[in-house]
Parts: structure tokens; C-alpha cells; sequence
């Protein structure tokens, strides 16, 4: 199990983990939780999978596999609460905090619960480093 850094900049040399990452969203919030978004070649994206956006992406190392995944996005750009759930904000000023959005968080379903865990656990903790670093 791995963890890969991806996004626009990077997923010509990313092996695929960019592709990959829009397929299991797609398996988890499409095919799995009948979510009515966007999708195309059996791959989810929104408005925010912009080049703004970081992905991490969780894969099998046996078989390149995508495990689990989300989306980073700094707050100076639009991000899902503050354009699709204002309200929840109210007065505060999000794009000022210096802090990003962390959406799309999934674990492949079908994984024996052990291994969908520590799919879990390498993604948070890689999450965590690379937010902690300024990412």
C-alpha cells in the first residue's frame, strides 16, 4: 500500500493514481451511493477538480489499484461549502483563513474490513503530513 500526491501538474507521471482516483469516486458516490453527478468514462468530477485541487490517493502496490482517495482544496479557491452550503459559513470568511478543504474522502467498499482500515489510516496520516507541511 502506497500513498500518492496527484493532481493536474502531476498526473502525466503519477502512474495512473489521477485516473484511478476518478474511478473509485465514481464507484463509491455514482455506482455505490447513487449520487447524481457529473461523471464520464466512469469517472466523477465536480467543479471543484480543478488544477487548485491535490489529490491523495491510497493505491495497492500488487495491482495498482486505487484503495482510497480525496480531494484537497485551498480555501482561497471556490470550494464545496462556501459555494453550495453558504449558509453554513454564515458571516465567516473562508477564502481568509489560509486553510484548505479536504471532500471526497472514500475506501474502496468491496476490501476485507482489515485492509479497507488501513487503506483508511494511510490515508489520513498522509492527509495530516501533507497538510501540516503547508501543502
Amino acid at each position: 500500500m502506497k500513498s500518492v500526491i496527484t493532481g493536474w501538474s502531476k498526473a502525466h507521471q503519477d502512474g495512473g493514481a489521477w485516473v484511478r482516483h476518478h474511478q473509485l469516486r465514481h464507484d463509491i458516490f455514482i455506482d455505490r451511493l447513487h449520487y447524481d453527478v457529473q461523471s464520464s468514462n466512469s469517472m466523477e468530477f465536480d467543479q471543484f477538480d480543478t488544477p487548485n485541487a491535490v489529490y491523495i490517493v491510497v493505491m495497492d502496490e500488487a495491482d495498482d489499484k486505487a484503495l482510497a482517495c480525496c480531494r484537497i482544496v485551498p480555501t482561497s479557491a471556490p470550494t464545496m461549502v462556501g459555494t453550495l452550503w453558504p449558509e453554513l459559513l454564515g458571516e465567516f470568511d473562508l477564502s481568509r483563513t489560509g486553510h484548505v478543504g479536504t471532500t471526497h474522502i472514500g475506501v474502496r467498499h468491496e476490501l476485507p474490513s482489515n485492509v479497507r482500515q488501513a487503506a483508511l489510516n494511510c490515508l489520513i496520516q498522509t492527509t495530516l503530513e501533507f497538510t501540516s507541511r503547508g501543502g
